[in-house]
Formats: structure tokens, C-alpha cells, sequence
């Protein structure tokens, strides 16, 4: 999963966890046990369950099933690549899986996220900025918010400029690729729940 994933997971009943909010966000920025150690417990909890998230998301077998349609054109780039599908998918029937409308959901994440900018190492708070601006959670269901989110992988990795080449490859094969998302989010609802359950008082 990547930002819109990873926002809804944070998201319960009654709204937005703030902790778990702010720590799915940071995840990916915080490197190191001492880094790790610094945040407040909730947002430590996000951490935690981000890491959760990806290893579930990894192992699972749509996501698999996904990454060897991108391999042989895409090789080490395929799981990153898998992520932003799941984004873009999750965009395009968010109403399947929150009763919040999606532009208010983004609203409200993105307002929590500014508030603990404190928090947050410089590269995270510099992408919160061009997140929010440009507005990603919402424009990932669109066939050019796919591509510009492929994009901004290859710029930070030079030897995957083809990157974006992905789009067309998902589009073409949209069936398949939203049958995998479909049984994903399946079990990703399950995984959450049980997460919860055991992690978090709710």
C-alpha cells in the first residue's frame, strides 16, 4: 500500500486514530531504533502497524500475482510499482471500502499530519508539503495521477526512469489488476480488524 492505503488504515469508526495516523505516514522516513524510540506511543503504534502492513502486503498473493505481471519489464522496481496500484485502484472505489467521501478524508489527513509536522524527520515534512499541495490522495484513481506517482518514483531512483512505463501496462491489463486489488482489500479489512483488536483499546 502507499499514502492512501496506508490513510485508510488509520482510519476507524469514529475517525482518524491520530497517533496511528501520523506514524503510517512517518514509517518509511524514521530509520533506527533510537529514531523509533523518540515518538509518542500512539504514533509509535503507526509505525508498528505500517511495518505490519507492508511485510502482510508483501507476503500476500494477489500482490505476488501482481508483481510478476511487471517483472519482466520492470525487475526489482515490480513491488514498489504493485503499491501504487493498489493506491490507484483503491482511488477509483474508495466508496467500496469508506463511507467518508474520499476529498474530505484527505482534507482531515492531511490537517493531522500538519499539526504534528514536530514529529516528523525533514524528508517526511517535505513530502507532506508536496502531498497535500498537489493533492495526491485524491488524483491517484486518475489514469494521469497513476502515471505522475510512477513518475515520482523514477525521479528518486535513477535507474528506474521507465517507471512510469507501468501505467499503460495496468491500464491494458485494468481487469486483472483490479481482481487482484478486489481479493487484496479483502483480507487487508480482516487484517486490520484483528490488528486493532489486538494492539489498540478501541
Amino acid at each position: 500500500m502507499n499514502y492512501l492505503g496506508h490513510s485508510l488504515l488509520a482510519y476507524l469508526p469514529s475517525g482518524f486514530e491520530q497517533g496511528l495516523a501520523v506514524g503510517h505516514f512517518i514509517a518509511d522516513f524514521i530509520k533506527g531504533n533510537a529514531a523509533f524510540l523518540t515518538l509518542p506511543q500512539p504514533v509509535q503504534l503507526g509505525v508498528q502497524m505500517h511495518r505490519a502492513t507492508d511485510a502482510f502486503t508483501d507476503q500476500h498473493g494477489a500482490s505476488r500475482r501482481m508483481a510478476s505481471r511487471l517483472q519482466p519489464n520492470f525487475g526489482k522496481y515490480a513491488p514498489v510499482i504493485v503499491d501504487v496500484v493498489y493506491d490507484h485502484f483503491l482511488c477509483k472505489h474508495w466508496a467500496n471500502y469508506c463511507s467518508w467521501p474520499l476529498a474530505q478524508h484527505a482534507k482531515g489527513y492531511y490537517a493531522i499530519l500538519h499539526t504534528h509536522t514536530h514529529l516528523m524527520p525533514e524528508r517526511a515534512a517535505s513530502v507532506l508539503k508536496h502531498m497535500s499541495r498537489d493533492n495526491w490522495l485524491v488524483h491517484y484513481g486518475s489514469e494521469k495521477g497513476l502515471w505522475l506517482s510512477l513518475n515520482g518514483l523514477a525521479r528518486r531512483s535513477s535507474a528506474g526512469k521507465h517507471i512510469p512505463e507501468a501505467a499503460e501496462l495496468v491500464l491494458a491489463q485494468s481487469e486483472s489488476f483490479q481482481s487482484d486489488f478486489e481479493a487484496f482489500m479483502s483480507d487487508l479489512l480482516i487484517f486490520k480488524a484483528n490488528w486493532l483488536t489486538n494492539n489498540l483499546a478501541i
